[in-house]
C-alpha cells in the first residue's frame, strides 16, 4: 500500500498541490494500479514470443519522389499578411540580446 508520506513526497517532487480528499483518492488509485500490475506478473507467458514495441509490424520505407507543383508565387503571396517583397515576415522567435 502506498503511504500518505510517499504521496506527499511525490507531490513535492512534482511541485503539485492537491487537497487531502484528492490525496486519499490518489492513494486508492495508485494502490489499484499496483494491484493490477501484480496480477499481470502472475500471467504465464512461457509460450509467448517476445516483441519489441508491442507490434510485429515493420516500417515500410519508400523512396522520396520529386513532384512538380503548379502554383503561382504572386497568387500565394497575396494572402500573406506581412511581407517584404517576396519574403514572408514573421514575428521574432528569439530575444534580441544586443
Amino acid at each position: 500500500m502506498v503511504t500518505k508520506e510517499e504521496v506527499n513526497h511525490l507531490l513535492e517532487l512534482a511541485r503539485l498541490e492537491i487537497s487531502e480528499e484528492e490525496k486519499e483518492k490518489l492513494i486508492l488509485d495508485v494502490d489499484n494500479i499496483l494491484d493490477y500490475i501484480n496480477k499481470l506478473s502472475e500471467v504465464n507467458v512461457d509460450n509467448i514470443s517476445e516483441t519489441i514495441g508491442g507490434s510485429l509490424n515493420t516500417s515500410i520505407w519508400r523512396e522520396d519522389e520529386l513532384k512538380e507543383v503548379d502554383f503561382k508565387r504572386d497568387v500565394l503571396m497575396e494572402d500573406i499578411p506581412s511581407r517584404n517583397g517576396n519574403l514572408v515576415v514573421v514575428p521574432n522567435v528569439f530575444e534580441n540580446n544586443n
